[in-house]
């Protein structure tokens, strides 16, 4: 189920591309810090998990503390859980058509 939705996901986001849209498409990512044992200990459940129903790196992977701290610039950051999302701008005036593409009429 979950990669069918990251599919579909993938499909608007090249449907927009091949049709001129500008929705500010981007592939960014969830990441959720852990600063202590439980935390840890919860994202490497969380991960366990995930791989019990077969998602792999690619799905969900843990970021070392050196690696969190980079990606995140924080202090105390023990690790964390990296999630491949998709963000869509949300502002209205954000989705745009190529004039090049809009009505097909000249």
């Amino acid at each position: 189920m979950r990669r069918a939705m990251q599919a579909s996901v993938d499909e608007v986001g090249a449907a927009a591309a091949a049709d001129g849209i500008d929705c500010r498409y981007e592939k960014g990512g969830t990441i959720v810090a852990a600063r202590s044992a439980a935390q840890v200990q919860r994202s490497t459940d969380e991960i366990d998990e995930a791989r019990a129903f077969g998602l792999g790196e690619e799905d969900l992977r843990w970021l070392d503390a050196g690696e969190a701290t980079k990606v995140l610039g924080a202090q105390g950051v023990l690790g964390a859980t990296f999630t491949r999302t998709v963000r869509l701008s949300t502002r209205r005036d954000s989705c745009v058509a190529s004039p090049t593409r809009s009505s097909g009429a000249a």
